[in-house]
């Protein structure tokens, strides 16, 4: 048992963080997105509160189990984003040199902007998208727009689903129904940058 002796000399803010990040490797492993994972954790961490000598060990490992699903539903938003084609993909880059180069023993860092990314401009397929999202993160930081959505838009079921499409770009574009050209018009009219 000499493991277990030296496991109690270690601080408990070393052994807990540990035990999440841990929890967030294993995540790449075990992808659980299911509530119950979360909800376990919270309940391992309450009773934690309750438990008397092995308070460390229950929070460890309830911090293990939300590392692993907090890391899980991270990858899962991921691999749902919209630049998960671009990811691995090689192509000749343009890009533009936006401050001093930092020099290290092993690397040269420079700080860029990338202009053009292979065939298509990144700016030029995402910009919009990207750009609305934006206008409209901006909008609800207002509490008068904000309490004007929550009053008069939320109780409206399709202006809602509508909101979702469009924040989340679930749209056939020009060929999809009224709603995908409305979302079609509103991308043309918003400038890409």
């Amino acid at each position: 048992m000499p493991s277990l002796e030296r496991l109690g000399r270690v601080p408990a803010a070393h052994l807990l963080a540990g035990a999440f990040c841990v929890g967030l490797a294993l995540a790449l492993l075990v992808r659980e997105t299911h509530l119950g994972l979360g909800l376990g954790a919270a309940v391992l961490g309450l009773t934690a509160l309750a438990a008397g000598s092995g308070r460390a060990a229950c929070l460890a490992a309830a911090l293990l189990l939300a590392g692993v699903w907090w890391g899980s539903v991270r990858l899962d938003a991921l691999d749902r984003s919209l630049l998960v084609p671009e990811i691995g993909r090689a192509a000749l880059a343009r890009v533009e040199v936006t401050g001093p180069a930092r020099r290290s023993e092993f690397a040269l860092r420079v700080p860029v902007r990338v202009l053009r990314f292979g065939p298509t401009e990144l700016r030029e397929r995402y910009g919009r998208y990207y750009r609305i999202g934006n206008v409209f993160v901006r909008a609800i930081g207002h509490p008068p727009v904000m309490r004007a959505l929550t009053e008069y838009a939320l109780p409206r079921e399709w202006l809602m689903r509508f909101m979702l499409r469009l924040m989340g770009n679930l749209t056939d574009g020009r060929t999809g129904d009224a709603r995908d050209k409305i979302m079609y018009a509103l991308e043309r009219i918003v400038p890409a940058s």
